[in-house]
């Protein structure tokens, strides 16, 4: 599938369930990963390496279960986009800056964390995404559940919780390429009808 999957986060807060499930996805839809913030440029150096240190965790997080399991990790590329803010506080550009990213990759699937931005800002990301999923909002809150890629359900139980917004039929098909994904599939978007 051509396309790409952009994955907004903080390095200061916890997003490695977020990230698993984005990576899993990308994983099945044999896509890119650009994981994106917004650092200031007046501690861009010591925030860089605090974003690097918190995205190796997340990847730990996310292939512990295939080292578990003695099975092979899978290759997912990713990139990481780091943008400098002038301000002291880029929390506040964090959904501007994203928002001209997904407006120049307009092919890209946006993965939101619902805790990191307004109701307003999740909003305009929609309205400039090509295609939008949501994660259900308590999916960093529940650490005592680990994410398993072994148990398909995990991942398919968050993407039924989540909010879908401009998916593709692309999108759809390419999931839908796996027997089970499409049966999964098949069965949620059946009880929405």
């Amino acid at each position: 599938m051509k396309g790409c999957i952009v994955y907004p986060f903080l390095y200061h807060a916890d997003f490695s369930r977020g990230y698993s499930w984005t990576i899993e996805l990308a994983r099945k839809l044999s896509m890119p990963v650009f994981l994106f913030t917004v650092i200031s440029h007046e501690y861009a150096a010591t925030e860089k390496e605090a974003c690097y240190y918190a995205f190796m965790k997340a990847h730990s997080t996310y292939i512990e279960p295939f080292v578990a399991t003695h099975t092979s990790t899978p290759e997912v590329r990713t990139e990481q986009i780091c943008m400098e803010s002038d301000t002291l506080a880029p929390r506040f550009e964090f959904s501007t800056r994203l928002i001209q990213l997904v407006r120049q990759k307009r092919d890209a699937i946006v993965v939101l964390q619902p805790n990191l931005f307004s109701e307003s800002d999740q909003q305009q990301i929609i309205q400039a995404s090509n295609s939008t999923i949501v994660l259900p909002g308590g999916i960093e809150q529940n650490r005592d559940e680990k994410f398993t890629i072994n148990e398909e359900q995990t991942f398919y139980e968050t993407f039924r919780l989540s909010h879908h917004f401009k998916m593709s039929d692309y999108f759809l098909k390419s999931l839908g390429s796996d027997k089970e994904s499409f049966n999964y599939l098949t069965s949620v978007f059946g009880r929405r009808c």
